[in-house]
């Protein structure tokens, strides 16, 4: 019987699973087990793990001092190669280990940032990607304290390399100044298809391109553009002849939940399979055969797997359970080579992620529990409900009930608003720093996680209802959601709270300027003034393209600045943001700070050094938490336990 209450503590010793990968034959899994936060590193320390795919105990399987990550298997299933900072923090390099055991053995010493390691189909060569490293007239430059930073100048392309396993002679393939995003290799070897886009900036992958480029290097032909929407994923059919890809309106880098297209390798217009789906596609693969995607989605709060039919793109659903296949922030799954074994981390609203496995079309089974600490702990009770918008659209959440919940009576309600705006609150264990459910919940707080429009899991149109309104109906959607916890007899209006990060403490310090509802606000990395965003964030596309405008043009952004309707402000309001964050940078923070302390607004700033967008060091995460907690308890009145 459970016992006790989650704590922070409890979030911070969590194992975190990622990069779940099964071996070609389809017998062994590799994965990686880390924490979920730094304590002396620059990196999360992590070592890889493997597990009998038919089950058996789960071991260790590299001795890393700092972070091994990323492993994949050869061809051959004989060895993993992998990454490893294990000769200097935050250098990674390619390791090569046998699948037998033994010493890992650097294949690379690179100075540029190494990552994405893949294997040629043969096994004779290793792909990778490479930021190009300073030059030494720089690094000379630096040592002498001569180095001024010119904005937008001198920056460095990350570009697609190969590596030869057996005389670790590395190949540059993509010279010039095209900045890779992502590639994969031909069935046959020869080619690369390429996510890449012209010139380096920070915000490129909103430019990208599909491409095709020859493995021994040269320039790339141009497949297909398809600006505004992102593009993601390739994956060639197996007879090489097209490839598929994701494609959606906007997602951070690496992380896109759209439709599935269609392009002929030889270049010509994309075909989508996915036209008015009620999903969003994460991760794609071809059947042996050519004739099916598998895939994996964002489906109305959890993960879909199936198969979608590339003659008609009928899809067939394989899963209807209440959960989510996390990796990196979506989605996404291993098969072996004959695409008939399945592997992937999975988790729910009851228990964090764990390894899974098993044949495509299921079923699975649970490989590991790396987190029996939790047992005996209580959470509160989840259930799906929706609402409707101000305009009649259906919106759903996730409501998290109070440890201990009484029918009948009310109680003080926390809506926590995620980031994004295309991301999702989905069947997941939401316990880390910036995820507060069940650690409210098990305070006596109702929680309501809204997806409103802009959100992934019902399809692209859904996530692409808000553009060109950011801070309207999406705000419009999430009030009418407290609404009907309140008409539900559930929430207390009297003592109603509401927090987010990124995107969701934009929304959080909108919702302060524009109602007085709330008696308590946790702004986390918010933005409050979109015009000074703009011009100091380091992703200036993003802003532009949600909006459709520029915030030097008309009137919208001012509007639906926060900062522009501080003087309507009286929450109290609790501001979390890293000091090194350059995708919404601490400026923000400082300026709504400002304008609450000047309206007599109870507030506090908490700035955290060296931290960015995330924030990972464990002491900082312990803080945040605590301080989160204890500003709902305090301003909401909450009994502590």
């Amino acid at each position: 019987m459970p016992s006790r209450v989650l704590t922070p503590e409890d979030i911070l010793t969590l194992k975190v699973v990622s990069e779940v990968q099964i071996s070609p034959d389809g017998d062994r899994v590799a994965f990686v087990v880390g924490d979920a936060n730094i304590t002396d590193a620059r990196k999360p320390k992590s070592v890889l793990w493997t597990v009998p795919a038919s089950g058996g105990e789960p071991m260790p399987f590299t001795q890393g001092p700092r972070t091994d990550r990323t492993p994949r298997w050869s061809p051959d299933g004989k060895a993993l190669a992998f990454l490893s900072d294990r000769a200097e923090a935050g250098k990674f390099q390619i390791h090569l280990i046998p699948a037998s055991g033994g010493e890992a053995v650097p294949l690379t010493s690179a100075k540029g940032e190494v990552s994405d390691p893949a294997w040629s189909p043969d096994g004779g060569r290793i792909a990778f990607l490479m930021t190009d490293p300073r030059t030494e007239a720089e690094e000379q430059r630096e040592k002498e304290r001569d180095d001024p930073l010119v904005l937008d100048r001198d920056l460095k392309p990350t570009r697609l390399w190969t590596l030869d396993v057996a005389d670790r002679r590395m190949t540059l393939v993509t010279p010039g100044e095209v900045h890779v995003h992502e590639f994969a290799w031909s069935p046959d070897g020869d080619r690369f298809a390429l996510v890449a886009c012209d010139t380096p900036h920070s915000d490129a992958w909103f430019t990208a391109w599909l491409g095709v480029v020859p493995a021994t290097g040269g320039p790339a032909e141009t497949v297909c553009r398809m600006y505004p929407r992102q593009i993601g994923a390739p994956a060639w059919s197996p007879d090489g002849h097209q490839i598929a890809f994701l494609s959606c309106t906007w997602s951070d880098a690496g992380i896109v939940g759209g439709d599935v297209y269609l392009a002929p390798a030889s270049g010509g217009i994309p075909r989508c399979l996915t036209e008015g789906h009620p999903r969003n596609v994460t991760c794609i693969d071809w059947s042996p055969d050519g004739r099916e995607i598998l895939y994996v989605a964002h489906e109305n709060g959890g993960s879909a797997v199936g198969r979608l039919s590339v003659a008609d793109g009928v899809a067939r659903t394989l899963t209807t359970e209440r959960m989510v296949l996390a990796e990196r922030g979506q989605p996404r799954f291993s098969l072996d080579r004959a695409r008939r074994a399945f592997a992937a981390a999975r988790e729910d609203v009851t228990r964090p992620r764990d390894v899974w496995a098993g044949p495509f079309d299921g079923p699975w089974r649970r490989l590991t529990d790396l987190n029996p600490q939790l047992k005996g702990v209580a959470l509160g009770e989840v259930e799906a409900i929706s609402w409707k918008g101000t305009d009649g659209l259906d919106i759903p959440g996730l409501l998290f009930r109070p440890a201990g919940f009484e029918a009948g009576r009310r109680y003080p309600t926390v809506v926590q608003i995620h980031g994004g705006p295309a991301s999702v609150w989905p069947w997941r264990f939401h316990a880390a720093w910036n995820d507060w459910a069940h650690l409210l919940s098990a305070r006596g707080f109702a929680v309501l996680l809204p997806n409103p429009r802009g959100s992934f899991g019902w399809g692209v149109r859904f996530t692409e209802a808000n553009l060109g309104d950011m801070g309207g109906l999406d705000y419009e959607d999430i009030l009418a959601g407290v609404d009907h916890l309140v008409q539900a007899g559930i929430a207390d209006p009297d003592r109603l709270g509401v927090g987010g990060w990124s995107y969701g403490g934009y929304l959080t310090a909108w919702a302060v300027t524009q109602t007085t509802r709330f008696r308590a606000a946790v702004m986390g990395a918010g933005i409050s003034n979109w015009l000074s965003f703009h011009g100091t964030t380091e992703i200036p596309t993003w802003d532009t393209l949600f909006y459709r405008a520029s915030p030097y043009e008309g009137t919208l952004q001012t509007q639906r600045s926060p900062i522009t309707h501080i003087r309507k402000a009286r929450t109290p309001t609790l501001i979390l943001h890293g000091q090194s964050d350059t995708c919404v940078p601490v400026s923000q923070a400082y300026e709504f700070y400002r304008g609450l302390r000047e309206q007599g607004v109870e507030t506090e700033l908490v700035a955290y050094p060296r931290e960015g967008h995330p924030i990972l060091e464990r002491n900082h995460q312990r803080d945040l938490l605590d301080r989160v907690l204890g500003w709902f308890e305090r301003h909401l009145k909450v009994e502590k336990k």
